[in-house]
């Protein structure tokens, strides 16, 4: 089993999740995998192993980041979407 996330991706940098316009600027929302390493935008996750009725945990994080740009503060949202894929 592999995850994907995908987004709209920021203009500065694409591996990030924009946020909606009229609030913070400078920042963007990271997706960080259970070790706090980057998930890029629409890359898949190393394979999660199933068999059977076992449970998987799989956590993952999303924090901001600045993307670059002069950072303002305000209200923040974005949208993520997370996909599984089964083999």
């Amino acid at each position: 089993m592999k995850i994907r996330f995908s987004g709209t991706p920021d203009e500065r940098n694409p591996q990030l999740i924009k946020t909606d316009d009229g609030g913070a600027s400078g920042v963007a929302v990271q997706i960080l995998d259970k070790d706090g390493e980057l998930i890029p935008l629409e890359a898949q996750t190393t394979a999660y192993g199933t068999s059977g009725d076992e449970r998987v945990q799989m956590t993952f994080y999303a924090r901001l980041a600045a993307n670059g740009a002069a950072v303002s503060a305000g209200d923040v949202s974005a949208i993520a979407t997370w996909t599984t894929e089964y083999q």
